[in-house]
Formats: C-alpha cells, sequence, structure tokens
C-alpha cells in the first residue's frame, strides 16, 4: 500500500515536471512552427504595394516553402515568441511604391529601416493608436516620403535612433513634436528644409539623452548669422554636423563648451568661420574627428590646434590657408605625442618661406630645399600624421 502510494506521488510529480517544462518551452515551441500567420498576412500586404524591379523580396511569397516568414529576407523574428521585430528593407536596388497601414499590425517592432527605397513622395502610415510604440530604431533616409512628421512619430516615445534625412516631410519647423522623445540618441534631419537654425541647435536643450545631431543642408540662404545663447548644464552630445548651410558663425566654441566638454566629431565644413572661432575650437581638447573644408579660412592655423591630443582626423581641404606646410604641422604638432593620422590640405595654397628658399632659374627646388621639406614632413610623420596635400606635391615634382 506504501508503494504503491509512493509511486502515486512519483507519477504526480513528473507529471507536474512535465506540464511546467511545457509551459516555459510553450513560446519556443510556437516559434518552432513558423511566424504568427496574422504578421505574416500584414506583410504580405505590405509586398502587395511594394514595386520590386529586383526580386529583392522573392523569398516572400504563399507558397508551402515560404511559409515562416522569419525566414524572409530583411525580416527578424523574436526567439521567444515568434513575433516580428525587425525589418530591414534597405538594398542597393530599391524599392518603390508606398508603406501599407498593415505595417501597425507588427505591434512589436523595435527596429524598423526603409531607407534607399523611393516612396514615391507618399506618406507614412499615421500611427494614432500607439501601435509601434515599441520602435527603437526608425530610419527612413533617402526614401522619398513626404506628408507630416508630427502624425508620423505622435506615439513613438520609445525611440532612441531617427534618421528622417533627404525626405520631404512638410511640418518639421515645428519642434514641439520632439518633446516625446526624451530616449532619442540620434537625431539626423539632414537635407530637409529647416529654418531658425539658433532654434533647432538648443533642442539638446529638450533631449538629454541626445549623443548624435545633424542638421547638414537643412538651412538656405546666403549668409544665415547664427548667434546662440549659453546653454547651463553639460548634455551628452558628442557628435554635431551643421554643414553645408552657409551659416555666418562668429564665436560657437562658448556655445559648444557649454552643451558638453566631451564633443569628439564636429562637421563645420561649408560654412563661413569669422573672428577667433578657429582658435576657440582647437581647445576641444575631446575632439577625436575635425572637419573644416570649404570653411572660408584664411591665413595660418592657431597653434591651439596642437592642443587636441585626442585628434586623429582633421579635414582643411579647400580653403585659403597660405602658410609653409612645415609652420603648419610644427602648429598641429605642440609638446606631446598626437594621435592624428589623418590630414586634408588639397585645395589651399601652401606656401614658402625661410625654411623653404626660393625656386632655382629653372623653376625646380634644388636638393638641399627638398631636404628641408622631407625633414619637416617626417617630423610630422613622426607623430602620426598621413598628409593629403595633393596641391603642394607638385611643387617638388
Amino acid at each position: 500500500m506504501v508503494i504503491a502510494r509512493t509511486r502515486s506521488l512519483q507519477y504526480v510529480y513528473v507529471l507536474v515536471t512535465v506540464l511546467l517544462f511545457l509551459v516555459h518551452i510553450k513560446p519556443s515551441l510556437h516559434f518552432k512552427h513558423g511566424c504568427i500567420e496574422r504578421e505574416k498576412k500584414a506583410l504580405l500586404r505590405m509586398k502587395d504595394d511594394l514595386i520590386d524591379d529586383y526580386g529583392v523580396l522573392s523569398s516572400w511569397g504563399r507558397e508551402e516553402d515560404k511559409r515562416d516568414c522569419c525566414k524572409w529576407r530583411g525580416i527578424a523574428c523574436s526567439n521567444r515568441t515568434g513575433h516580428v521585430i525587425e525589418i530591414a528593407l534597405t538594398y542597393e536596388k530599391p524599392l518603390r511604391g508606398k508603406i501599407s497601414n498593415s505595417l501597425l499590425e507588427l505591434r512589436h517592432l523595435t527596429y524598423l529601416d526603409l531607407s534607399g527605397n523611393d516612396y514615391g513622395v507618399t506618406q507614412f502610415p499615421a500611427d494614432n493608436n500607439g501601435s509601434l510604440s515599441k520602435l527603437r530604431h526608425l530610419d527612413l533616409h533617402n526614401a522619398n516620403f513626404a506628408g507630416a512628421v508630427s502624425s508620423l512619430l505622435a506615439n513613438l516615445s520609445s525611440l532612441v535612433y531617427l534618421d528622417l534625412s533627404k525626405n520631404h516631410f512638410h511640418d518639421l519647423e515645428n519642434i514641439d513634436w520632439l518633446l516625446g522623445l526624451s530616449s532619442l540618441s540620434y537625431l539626423d534631419l539632414g537635407g530637409n528644409s529647416l529654418v531658425r537654425p539658433s532654434d533647432w541647435l538648443q533642442i539638446v536643450n529638450k533631449l538629454p539623452q541626445l549623443e548624435t545631431l545633424s542638421l547638414s543642408s537643412c538651412f538656405s540662404g546666403d549668409g544665415i548669422p547664427l548667434t546662440l545663447s549659453p546653454i547651463n548644464y553639460s548634455s551628452s552630445l558628442t557628435t554635431l554636423d551643421i554643414s553645408y548651410n552657409n551659416l555666418v558663425i562668429p564665436s560657437i566654441y562658448p556655445w559648444l563648451s557649454n552643451i558638453s566638454r566631451y564633443i569628439e566629431k564636429l562637421t563645420l565644413s561649408s560654412n563661413l568661420l569669422q573672428g577667433s572661432t578657429l582658435a576657440e575650437i582647437g581647445n576641444m581638447i575631446s575632439l577625436q574627428e575635425l572637419y573644416l573644408s570649404n570653411a572660408t579660412i584664411v591665413g595660418p592655423i592657431p597653434k591651439s590646434f596642437g592642443n587636441m591630443s585626442d585628434l586623429h582626423f582633421l579635414d582643411l581641404s579647400d580653403n585659403n590657408i597660405s602658410v609653409p606646410l612645415p609652420d603648419l604641422i610644427q602648429n598641429l604638432s605642440g609638446y606631446t605625442e598626437k594621435s592624428l593620422v589623418t590630414l586634408r590640405l588639397d585645395g589651399n595654397q601652401l606656401t614658402d618661406d625661410t625654411h623653404v628658399s626660393q625656386p632655382n632659374i629653372d623653376g625646380r627646388y634644388n636638393q638641399e630645399d627638398k631636404d628641408e621639406f622631407w625633414k619637416w614632413f617626417y617630423a610630422g610623420m613622426g607623430l602620426g600624421f598621413t598628409v593629403g596635400f595633393w596641391e603642394y606635391r607638385a611643387l617638388y615634382c
């Protein structure tokens, strides 16, 4: 009697263990049978609205051998639940058409990349019910979307990465739509038409987690003055791109230093640098990459540039720098070993001085001249420079 009771308890224990195991692995078992049917149908309706000239979505279909949408190109599912969590429709051969409202049925999406396609100036589906509230990464770069960005982003409060560059959204001028994106760390609005550059650069006040901000080619007009009021705290911003705006920048450094003491990448190319801005930028000792091409720089490079001990890329191309190359390198080298490995100087007018004597009558420099130049060049190379001075090389042919 005791033995029978013991065996009964053992059977109950085994049964309970098996049931708990099945409950625990149920999502995985569900996933092994393929993707969730309603999400598969939503993806197929999306495909029906796209024009696939190159067959990049050939793995998407209703055939028996294509029943698992988690194996389709550009789709990723959760290993735990089987829900579609990622869509990446960015290829060398672009898609055309429009994005169906069926996208909003994929409520577990965290990653969406539709960049590089041509959606024909159509609108992105308006998420009025928070269907995409789990979305953390949204990339619509160069996708030819139009419409109101405020309706697109109304309920995407979880976004960390947002790229809307090179589109045709018509209500970007109003900054208020950013207020609900407090988790944003990456924002690129390049190539969209904006107004009031000073207002846009102040958005770091509203986005305390922002690390990267790109407003390249956003502001039209000749010589728009850029005056910025100081910001009283240090944000997390490390990368700023306001290139190709033709902004007059009398003094941006005080504003930058108040935003962050940790700026690592700064792009001011194709703007108008004036006054002491250049020397002040040289005091940003955390910079690793600095782009100043076509920035109307005239004369020598400030000695303060030698303070940027972490700088490994410096682009000074297409300016009016007219100083001897040895002097320029000496100003960059400072007194300690530097990390600079790329220096672009093409498109400038580097001149000679006491370091390099006048050419001989035949127009060519003698061996002593060349030895003097290479002494300075290799001194720079010893500090880690790789100099791209294509305009200068003809001097010593």
